[in-house]
Formats: C-alpha cells, structure tokens, sequence
C-alpha cells in the first residue's frame, strides 16, 4: 500500500528556465521545446487547480501528500531533494527473499541434492553388481580350470 506521496512542485518561470537550459541533444524529439513545454505547462496547470488535483484523493484516504519545492537550494542532479526524500523514507533497503521465496529455494534445493545422492547411490550399486558379476566370471573361470587341473 501506498506510503508516501511527494509533490515536487516549482514555479512556472523555473520550469521554464530549466527546460531552456537543458543540452539540445536532450530535447530534440521530445516536448521540451519551449513552444509544446509550455503549453503543456499550462494545460497541467489548467487540469490541476488546488480544488481538482489527485493529491485530493491521497489526503482524503490520510496519506497526506509532502510538497517539495524543486526550485530552491537545487543542482541538476536534484541532491537536496533526494537526501529530503531519503530523511522521510528512509535509505533504501534491499529486501531478499521472502520466507515463501526462501522456503522455494530451500525445497528445490533439497530435491536435488537427493535426486544427485539417488543417482549417486544407483551409480555405486551399478558399479557394485557390475564388479560383483565380474568377480563371480573369474571365480566360476577359476573353479572350470581347477576342475580340469
């Protein structure tokens, strides 16, 4: 379920700013041209009034959105809003394995280490029937030529 909502927020003149500065190889092809950048600001801007906005739903449900504003104390890498981010969440965590996930791996492996000592075991009574018939050859050779002697 749904923890954290964060709302990175900045003004339209920032935004701007930001977009106009990005490298050209960055913004061809995309809609980072000032023309459809800013245009598509302000039809964002025109869908999310404060009275009509999904972080209505959050707040509504108690997951009360944390507004960011980007536009203060940033580089372009975002740091001071990824360590706030980092101080609320926490520093990211590997999870392993489930119990269901470890408890799979631990089946699977036991099968197949008995499925290795099973093939193990029919190996060495092969090898033990085959040296048993040869033994036995050689002995019923041994009594024909003692019989014969």
């Amino acid at each position: 379920s749904t923890e954290y909502i964060f709302s990175l927020e900045a003004s339209n003149e920032f935004l701007k700013n930001r977009v106009l500065n990005l490298p050209e190889s960055l913004v061809v092809g995309t809609h980072y041209t000032q023309d459809k950048f800013m245009r598509h600001l302000a039809l964002y801007r025109d869908q999310n009034t404060e009275d009509e906005t999904l972080l209505n739903y959050f707040d509504e449900i108690e997951i009360h959105p944390v507004h960011i504003d980007v536009s203060q104390d940033n580089d372009a890498e975002n740091t001071p809003v990824i360590e706030e981010i980092i101080k609320i969440v926490g520093s990211a965590k590997n999870y392993g394995p489930t119990h269901e996930e470890l408890k799979e791996l631990q089946r699977r492996q036991a099968d197949e280490r008995l499925a290795r000592e099973a093939a193990e075991v029919a190996e060495r009574e092969r090898r033990e029937a085959d040296e048993a018939a040869k033994k036995m050859a050689r002995w019923e050779e041994w009594v024909r030529g003692e019989m014969y002697s």
